[in-house]
């Protein structure tokens, strides 16, 4: 793949993330805290959120591994399950940021 198709399609892919990330998160937290699902998740579960995410992310990374694996992919596909993954990446970073832990930045 050339760099121009490249970038082409990173750009879209951040532009899919943002638009699904943007529907998604509503039905989860509507306008409060877009962490209030894993919050009060956490809180039923005796858990912390960045294990409910853990938890959550990994839903996805398993299907793309199902993909990797044997080429099955989930009824949500792999493009999707790829944009989700990818936001999962982006709560995983703001959830860590949030704590206080602002790692290597």
């Amino acid at each position: 793949m050339n760099r121009k198709r490249f970038n082409t399609l990173r750009k879209d892919l951040i532009s899919e993330s943002n638009k699904v990330m943007n529907q998604k998160g509503k039905s989860y937290a509507g306008d409060k805290d877009v962490f209030t699902n894993m919050k009060s998740i956490a809180e039923d579960l005796g858990l912390n959120p960045m294990e409910v995410l853990k938890v959550y992310a990994h839903k996805h990374n398993s299907a793309v591994n199902n993909y990797y694996d044997c080429g099955d992919v989930s009824p949500e596909g792999i493009y999707q399950n790829c944009i989700d993954k990818l936001n999962y990446c982006i709560m995983e970073i703001a959830l860590v940021l949030e704590a206080g832990d602002e790692g290597d930045n």
